[in-house]
């Protein structure tokens, strides 16, 4: 038979265990609840994952895309830059098979001469009016400038202060006028007179003599300042005086895109007959320069 004490035993026994059993599942729950906040955490790193790496695969599939448009636009540049590059090697030689034509043209035609002789032997009177208006005759009837393509022939005057330059024009267009000519400033003072780069035109013939400042032996124009004149960068009425004369890109006056008609196509050289024993040594080697350059560029001169 059991005893009270047996008895409280036993409750006590039954309590401990039912406790027992409660911590046990309370323990469980907790544990599950560590676990499912785990699996969570971990299912977030995936995803956190997963999204970073897809982005980082996005960014190198955006660079790869980008590099191989820049590729394809340097690519692209390249092969513009090498048919511009092909497509104006092709104009620079075409420029200068053009140009090589012109020049043998202009050439072939400078080497042509009028009928005859300018002084013909065996006439009975070389110098009577008769001959006199054929010589005429045969200069306006020339073919040069059909052949020529030009307008105008420009013959450039070249000579020392007081050459009559200016006179010699004038001289040419009244004969071919028909009356005594003054266009042209002339004059003999030891200065040259004529200060501007002038043009003067005779229609009649198709003759433009483009007038200069005298060649004198320490100062005027220099070779290379005739150079530009001949190659055809100066224009009617530029200032040819002063001490800082500047025939340069922007200047005034300056042509910085000349045509053939806006070339020397032929110079004279004018030397006054009563001053020729008296001038200036140094003037020879100075038209001598002159000379070598109107020949560069395949000029006649007279």
């Amino acid at each position: 038979m059991r005893t009270p004490e047996d008895q409280k035993a036993t409750e006590h026994n039954n309590s401990r265990e039912e406790n027992d059993s409660v911590l046990k599942i309370r323990k469980e729950l907790e544990d599950l609840k560590l676990k499912k906040k785990e699996e969570e955490r971990r299912k977030r790193e995936e995803k956190e994952q997963n999204e970073r790496r897809l982005n980082e695969e996005e960014e190198r599939q955006r660079e790869k895309d980008e590099l191989k448009r820049q590729q394809k636009a340097e690519e692209d540049l390249n092969k513009k830059q090498v048919e511009e590059a092909r497509v104006s090697e092709l104009e620079r030689v075409e420029q200068q098979e053009r140009q090589k034509k012109e020049e043998a043209k202009l050439r072939s035609v400078q080497q042509q001469k009028l009928e005859g002789s300018w002084r013909p032997i065996g006439v009975a009177d070389p110098w009577s009016q008769q001959e006199y208006e054929k010589l005429k005759e045969q200069i306006r009837r020339h073919k040069i400038i059909e052949e020529a393509g030009l307008e105008h022939i420009n013959v450039l005057l070249v000579g020392e202060p007081a050459a009559v330059k200016s006179s010699f024009f004038n001289s040419v267009e009244s004969v071919f006028e028909g009356f005594v000519s003054s266009t042209a400033e002339a004059g003999t003072d030891e200065e040259t007179m004529t200060k501007q780069f002038r043009m003067y035109e005779i229609d009649t013939v198709k003759f433009k003599y483009c007038d200069t400042t005298g060649v004198e032996s320490t100062c005027g124009l220099t070779t290379s300042d005739f150079g530009k004149i001949m190659d055809g960068h100066i224009m009617d009425t530029a200032d040819l005086s002063g001490s800082n004369l500047m025939l340069v890109p922007g200047a005034p006056g300056y042509n910085p895109r000349p045509t053939e008609s806006d070339r020397m196509h032929c110079v004279a050289i004018v030397i006054s007959a009563p001053v020729v024993s008296i001038m200036d040594p140094t003037m020879d080697d100075k038209l001598r320069a002159r000379r070598q350059k109107q020949d560069t560029l395949f000029l006649s001169s007279f």
